[in-house]
């Protein structure tokens, strides 16, 4: 017999795929050997000589590959070096991007990045075309998509696992910066009763902080809002701490002073009724308002 050593690699990245190794005799089909990862990406497999095998290899996410193995006739060596490579199974996602108000199709930046390997996916207001754009995307995989809307709009952000989303469009509503506009922020997260932000609120918080930048005409009030749960008067200081730790960490990061303001709204502004944990946890929100756009 002979030792394979067996590296099989993803065609994109070159990185190590977890996956199935099956070798079959070819003359004996019911003669199979599995493939032992003995390293990350790395199989060794003992096959006797004499034969003509088959080796396929299979993964989660990507497609099959297989390559023919001659070991009849003279065998000289006792071990066998081979590469395999798997071609990851992409689906066509399309994201439209539309004025919130109008439906109209806007101009903007999107960054799509691949929660589960290192890829991003970059493209430029000059190229989306009316509003939509396709992006090749890796089933079973998780991207998280930010959309950059043009001076005078806000940002989009979404997380979306091609592992159990069946559709292939998300829809960016992008709103328009005006006055007395407000917009609930994603993932702002505080421990209970504490006005400490978590570490997960920081992108979206940076996303804020780039809006600001990129529209220096718009004054803004960051609104923090509680459920029903304690007092209205708890509720109400408890929601002025968490609206000022997010101008704090607004001011740490460069936004003037004079273009943002903080306020605790407590119970007061539900977004729905405090009937149930699910509604609750809706109504524990941090908000930013559109004070004013200056001419200027």
């Amino acid at each position: 017999s002979i030792e394979l050593d067996l590296t099989v690699f993803d065609t994109e990245n070159f990185r190590p795929i977890k996956g199935s190794i099956v070798v079959e005799n070819l003359k004996e089909p019911d003669k199979k050997y599995q493939g032992k990862m003995v390293n990350d990406g790395i199989y060794a497999i003992s096959l006797p000589i004499g034969h003509e095998y088959m080796v396929k290899g299979t993964s989660v996410g990507f497609d099959d590959n297989q390559f023919n193995f001659n070991l009849t006739g003279d065998v000289i060596f006792s071990r066998f070096e081979r590469s395999l490579a798997l071609t990851p199974v992409r689906r066509v996602f399309e994201i439209v991007i539309a004025d919130a108000e109008t439906q109209e199709g806007v101009a903007a930046e999107v960054l799509i990045t691949n929660l589960n390997r290192e890829e991003v996916i970059i493209f430029s207001a000059q190229d989306i075309k009316d509003g939509k754009i396709t992006a090749m995307l890796r089933e079973g995989d998780q991207y998280e998509f930010t959309v950059r809307g043009a001076q005078g709009y806000s940002f989009f952000n979404q997380v979306v696992d091609l592992q159990t989303q069946e559709t292939s469009e998300i829809k960016a509503e992008l709103v328009s910066l005006r006055a007395a506009t407000s917009i609930r922020l994603n993932n702002i997260n505080f421990n209970t009763n504490s006005a400490e932000l978590s570490s997960e609120s920081f992108p979206e918080l940076n996303r804020v902080v780039q809006l600001i930048f990129d529209n220096p005409n718009i004054i803004i009030e960051i609104a923090a809002h509680t459920d029903n749960v304690g007092s209205a008067s708890l509720n109400k200081l408890l929601s002025d701490r968490r609206a000022q730790s997010v101008v704090s960490y607004l001011l740490d990061n460069g936004v003037p002073q004079e273009r943002i303001v903080a306020k605790g709204y407590g119970l007061t502004s539900p977004m729905v009724p405090n009937t149930s944990e699910e509604n609750r946890a809706l109504n524990r929100r941090v908000e930013f308002k559109i004070l004013d756009v200056l001419e200027n």
